[in-house]
Formats: C-alpha cells, sequence, structure tokens
C-alpha cells in the first residue's frame, strides 16, 4: 500500500510482510519489512493504542532504529542453511503502517532467533529466544540460569516498551543441543509469565511442587511461570515416554490464571487427565491439549486430538468463556470434526487445516471443521476476540482454497497466505453509534428514563436500571426480543406480550442491548448498575 513502511522488496529469499484487515475481511493496508537476505516474522502482537509489534529472524540490513537495544547485527557463526545468517529482531509499527517507531536486532554469535512475544500491563515486551549459544549476551544478573552450555539454548527475555533497555534475561536450558526448538511466551491479567520450551535431561530447575519432576521421554516440554520480575514461580516438565513438539504459538491462559498447553505428540504415554475427548494416541503425531493449573502443582485436564494419520496443533485461543479454541494442520481423514455441523465435512487435499472449539475440562468437542482446497493447506496460529470469534492464519497451496467475502480471490503462486473467520451463530453484532465505556456521561446513554423506538411504542424503562426492567409496546399478541450483552454474546430470549419485566439481579453490571426480533433493526441500549 503506498504511504507504508515500504511497497518494495527488499531482496534475498524472504521479506516479512504485515497486512491488516478489517473486521468485514477486506484488506486496509500492506507493507514489507525488511533487509536484503532473509528475514521472516513469527509473532504479531496488537498494544491497547492499536500498535503492532512484530518478531522473528532476519540478516543484515534491517532498518533498526536510533536508541534500540540492539542496532548492529551480531553475527552467526553457525547458520542454518535454509536461512542464512541470522539474529533475531523485534519491530514496533504505527497503527496505520506507515513508520518503525522502534525496530531491534535481539541476537548472537550463534543461530538465536525469536518465536513468540507478548506484552505486559506497562507495554514490556516478554520474548521467547529459540537456539541461542552459549554467549547470548542479553542475560542479566537475576537470571534463574546465568550460563547455558549447549550448542544452542531457549532463552526468555523482556524488553523495555521503547525497544531500548534489557530488563530482564535468562537461559532455560538442559544442556543438551536438543532442547533448542521452538519457545512460547505468554503475559496474564497479573503480569506473570509463562513459558514454553523443551527439554531432554532432568538438569532443568524443576520447582518443588512441580506436576512432572522428571523427563519422561525423549524430548519433554517444559512450563514454566516467571513473576513480572523474573523469579520462577514453578517449573516442571510436560510429556510422555515419545517425543513432545512445539510449533510456536502453543499456550494460553484462561481466566482463572490456568495456563493451557496446545501442541503435539509423536507417540502413547503422554499425560492424559480427566474426561478426555481422546484418551489413546491414534496416528503419526497427534494434538495434545493440557490445562494446568495456576500454581503449576496439578494437571487439571489433558486429551490428544487427532486422527490415524499426522495431526498437528500450532494455534490456541480462549474465549471468556473458558472454551479452548485450536487450530493446526491433518492428514486424518477421520479428524474428529463435527459431521452435522461442519463447514467442510470432508477433508479436501492431502493435508487440511483445521478449527476445534472445546470445552473448558477438554470432555467434549463443540465445534471442528476441517478448512482447505484440493492441495496442502494448513493453519499455524489462531485468536478469539472479544465478540468470541474465532481468526486463523496459515497457508495454501489450493487453488479451490474456500475463499469468502475475500480481499484476494487468486493463488498467487504455489504458496499464499490465507487467513479466515467463524463467527458464533447467536452473535448478534451490534452496528456501532456510540462508545461504549462505564463513564456515566457518554453518548450511549439515553438522556431521558425510557427510549421509544417509534410506530411500534416500544418501551424500556427504567433506564439506568438496576433490578429489573419492564418492556411496553402497541403492538398486539406476542412478540420475540433477544437480550445481548455489550460484546454481542446472547444472554436470554423471550416471547412475551405487553408489559412484561426482565429481571437484572443474576447479571453482571454493564451496557445491554435489546433487539425486537420482528424488526430485527430495532435495537435498544440500557444500563444495569
Amino acid at each position: 500500500t503506498p504511504g507504508t513502511i515500504s511497497s518494495s522488496y527488499h531482496g534475498g529469499a524472504s521479506d516479512v510482510f504485515i497486512v491488516k484487515i478489517d473486521s468485514a475481511g477486506q484488506s486496509v493496508w500492506s507493507t514489507l519489512f525488511g533487509g536484503n537476505l532473509y528475514d521472516r516474522a513469527y509473532a504479531v502482537e496488537i498494544d491497547s493504542q492499536g500498535y503492532i509489534y512484530i518478531a522473528g529472524r532476519a540478516g543484515p540490513g534491517l532498518p533498526t532504529t536510533l536508541c534500540a537495544l540492539q542496532q548492529s547485527f551480531a553475527g552467526d557463526s553457525n547458520p542454518n542453511s535454509a536461512y542464512g545468517i541470522q539474529d533475531g529482531f523485534i519491530a514496533k509499527i504505527t497503527p496505520d503502517g506507515s513508520s518503525i517507531v522502534w525496530a531491534t536486532y535481539i541476537g548472537c554469535d550463534g543461530r538465536g532467533f525469536i518465536r513468540d512475544i507478548d506484552l505486559d500491563s506497562d507495554g514490556n515486551i516478554w520474548t521467547g529466544i529459540s537456539n541461542a549459544s552459549p554467549n547470548f549476551p542479553h542475560i542479566t544478573s537475576n537470571a534463574v540460569q546465568l550460563t547455558a552450555t549447549a550448542t544452542m539454548n531457549p532463552a526468555l527475555i523482556k524488553l523495555s516498551s521503547d525497544g531500548s533497555t534489557l530488563l530482564y534475561g535468562t537461559f532455560l536450558s538442559d544442556g543438551q543441543s536438543t532442547s533448542a526448538g521452538p519457545t512460547t511466551v505468554r503475559v496474564d491479567k497479573n503480569d506473570n509469565v509463562y513459558f514454553l520450551s523443551h527439554a531432554s535431561t532432568n538438569n532443568i530447575p524443576v520447582t518443588p511442587n512441580a506436576f512432572q519432576p522428571l523427563v519422561a521421554g525423549n524430548i519433554d516440554f517444559v512450563i514454566s511461570k516467571f513473576d513480572t520480575n523474573g523469579s520462577l514461580i514453578f517449573c516442571s516438565f510436560l510429556g510422555g515416554p515419545a517425543e513432545e513438539e512445539v510449533e510456536t504459538h502453543s499456550l494460553e491462559v484462561d481466566t482463572a490464571g490456568n495456563v493451557i498447553v496446545a501442541a503435539y505428540s509423536f507417540g502413547a504415554g503422554y499425560p492424559i487427565v480427566g474426561n478426555p475427548i481422546q484418551s489413546t494416541f491414534s496416528g503419526v503425531t497427534d494434538g495434545v491439549i493440557t490445562k494446568i493449573s495456576a500454581d503449576g502443582s496439578t494437571i487439571i485436564a489433558s486429551t490428544y486430538l487427532g486422527g490415524d494419520s499426522q495431526d498437528e496443533v500450532e494455534g490456541i485461543g480462549v474465549d471468556a468463556n473458558n472454551n479452548i479454541y485450536v487450530c493446526g494442520t491433518t492428514f486424518s481423514t477421520d479428524f474428529p470434526v463435527n459431521s452435522n455441523l461442519a463447514f467442510e465435512q470432508v477433508q479436501q487435499g492431502q493435508s487440511d487445516g483445521y478449527f476445534a472449539m472445546l470445552s473448558p475440562d477438554l470432555s467434549t468437542i463443540k465445534y471442528a471443521t476441517f478448512i482447505g482446497g484440493s492441495n496442502d493447506d494448513k493453519l499455524r496460529g489462531c485468536h478469539v476476540d472479544e465478540w468470541g470469534k474465532f481468526h486463523g492464519c496459515g497457508s495454501t497451496a489450493s487453488g479451490n482454497f474456500p475463499v469468502f467475502n475475500e480481499f484476494n480471490s487468486n493463488l498467487t503462486g504455489s504458496l499464499t497466505g490465507c487467513a479466515v473467520t467463524f463467527k458464533p451463530t447467536n452473535l448478534f453484532e451490534v452496528n456501532q453509534v456510540c462508545t461504549i465505556s462505564n463513564s456515566n456521561e457518554n453518548d450511549c446513554l439515553p438522556t431521558k428514563s425510557s427510549m421509544h423506538t417509534g410506530n411500534e411504542g416500544i418501551v424500556l424503562f427504567p433506564n439506568p436500571s438496576e433490578d429489573f426492567v419492564t418492556i411496553k409496546f402497541n403492538m398486539n399478541g406476542k412478540h420475540s426480543f433477544s437480550l445481548y450483552n455489550s460484546v454481542g454474546n446472547l444472554i436470554q430470549t423471550y416471547t412475551e406480550s405487553s408489559p412484561f419485566k426482565i429481571e437484572l439481579s443474576g447479571i453482571p453490571s454493564g451496557f445491554y442491548f435489546l433487539k425486537i426480533d420482528n424488526y430485527p433493526s430495532k435495537v435498544i441500549r440500557f444500563v444495569k448498575y
């Protein structure tokens, strides 16, 4: 898009691209970002003001800024032939994509790069490092693990909100190069930090209350929790006798502070707990989803998810009701989609993307569908927004990928990025005509004690209200009404004659919308104190 950071390809094997898409699925702007070798973004986050943070791997020539933590490329004595010489990077972009606020390398003399980031309440950036060398310089004196002996190591760092200062850094390595796989990081509402990595020996600083104190197999997950200053709250292994594998976005935290791991395993024996959706391993690889208590002492629930072939979980989200959403790739024709509900009930190609909504206790698949065309497709990350909409992203090689409301309908090359959004069937999307806030002085509040909606004579009072509201209308007979909360979730339906009361004592304070189902354009806003 003209007027963004860059509309020109910078050369080399790969550039980062950033695309902003509106709620209707249309492109707002897009830009390129990078140097003249191999540059790739793995992570993206958005702050409360709409600024965009991206992170990944880059070669020399990346456009860094003055006062950044590391302005220069640090070198790479052990390059991966697929990427060439690489450092990690983080950049902050303006909401309109027009400029770089700041950008920095995060690197060392080895392969170290960034797989995942998250923001705390002060805008600081917690960063999951993969493949850091023992000479990785961004380790602080209060680190849980000051030194690492392996060639490649996981590391966790905290970068200041302006990109200039290292606030915390630690290795979390078991001394074996096999511990250097992808990492994931998430920050909860109290600014505690969860870090997911790998280990293959018992040299990890496991805490006394750990639910799995010893490594169980070839490579296990390591799940650790830190406070905002980097002190270790808990650290535990998680795995079975086979190898466990993380991709990139494999962690979420629910409203109670329980941490959920979503990745995949290569064999039987993974710790399954509770009343699982799937208790046994059934394929080449199966997805595994595990909920762990906030104090790290207990596995609350755990399940396999897959069919008779290769299945991978590569993204996870959690909604306000703690339903768990996962996405990924499946080669299994018998992947457990909801045959009567699924958008695509049958696998379309050799591998398809999929999306599944699971109950909080991991006992039920509430919804699952294939997403793909006749060639290979995958979803690699997902998010659930405040409306309960699922957003997934990944790649497709299918010219007949099921595009809908698209801004790009063509497969442009052998592999194209893809983005999909599904919304709950009971979601009522209110046209925003005011800015909703908790203030008593804003344009959502009515100026009178009741609100009229025209010739139908529909009146709701009192407004604002506390224990109940009364609805009167001029229409004869019974009519249907639906009550929604401020983010469009259905609370209750009513079929009543005039007048009738709605009890409010059982619902939280806030803004609500009463939709008159016979007249879809008629919506009454009211406030419950």
